[in-house]
């Protein structure tokens, strides 16, 4: 579900527990049929296995999460430093620019990184998607 730290949105976490739900619930629909018909398991049978399974895939991402977080710092200084140094793209003229200029400059694109830091703050990760009515 992640693929890069690049593609972070100050509504992450929204998105990213969007898509678990709709993984998690396609799935699960879809081995209920299968179990039921193939396995005639009944539903008794089913939400313990189920609960286990979430339990299971809820360890695995946050797993992943907590490994690929690790790389958040290196993330936020190299989009800070790509967009203080270089002007799309092209390195940037500081002689044209004011002591003010580059202070303004600075604290603006600081700003823009630190959404990234309040993003995991917090780990926000569902941790039971059966229990879960999401709006």
């Amino acid at each position: 579900m992640i693929e890069k730290l690049e593609d972070l949105s100050p509504d992450f976490w929204y998105e990213f527990n969007l898509d678990y739900l709709t993984h998690f619930n396609s799935m699960l629909f879809s081995l209920k049929d299968y179990l039921k018909e193939y396995y005639k398991m009944d539903e008794n049978e089913f939400i313990p296995l189920v609960r286990e399974i979430e339990n299971e895939i809820f360890t695995s991402i946050k797993k992943d999460l907590y490994k690929k977080t690790r790389e958040i710092s290196n993330y936020a200084v190299e989009s800070f430093r790509k967009n203080f140094w270089y002007d799309e793209g092209i390195p940037r003229v500081w002689n044209k620019l004011g002591e003010g200029d580059v202070d303004k400059l600075f604290n603006k694109l600081q700003n823009e990184n630190l959404y990234v830091f309040e993003l995991f703050k917090k780990f926000k990760l569902l941790a039971n998607p059966l229990n879960c009515k999401f709006n």
